[in-house]
């Protein structure tokens, strides 16, 4: 998957390719732009260079869907029943479970979706 992100300004036109070479744009002259080919050692600062700005750069488009958390199917029944606005021990009783149980199945629900 190719991420995309976005800044306000860099401080050069630079492509790294394998991190084995390096074009460097040079300066646009009108309608062409002179570039240089790096190799060797540069080639590593150019790429330092890259990393630093592209984790200071802002991800690009629409923020990514938060998983569901890998629940049971009872733990999922407990949850849906506990939003609708039931107590633990409407929950207990619909679905023929202990208090404990539906306690239990709460908090397995909670620690996964990575609440309190």
């Amino acid at each position: 998957m190719t991420s995309l992100r976005t800044t306000a300004a860099v401080p050069m036109l630079l492509f790294v390719v394998d991190r084995g070479v390096a074009v460097l744009a040079v300066g646009p002259h009108g309608d062409r732009c002179d570039a240089v080919v790096l190799h060797g050692s540069v080639v590593e600062g150019m790429h330092a260079l890259f990393e630093e700005f592209w984790a200071a750069a802002s991800p690009w488009g629409p923020p990514a869907v938060p998983s569901e958390p890998d629940l049971t199917a009872q733990q999922r029944e407990v949850v849906r029943l506990l939003a609708e606005g039931l107590s633990n021990k409407q929950v207990g009783r619909q679905l023929r479970l202990s208090i404990k149980t539906i306690e239990t199945h709460r908090s397995a629900a909670m620690r996964k979706a990575g609440v309190s």
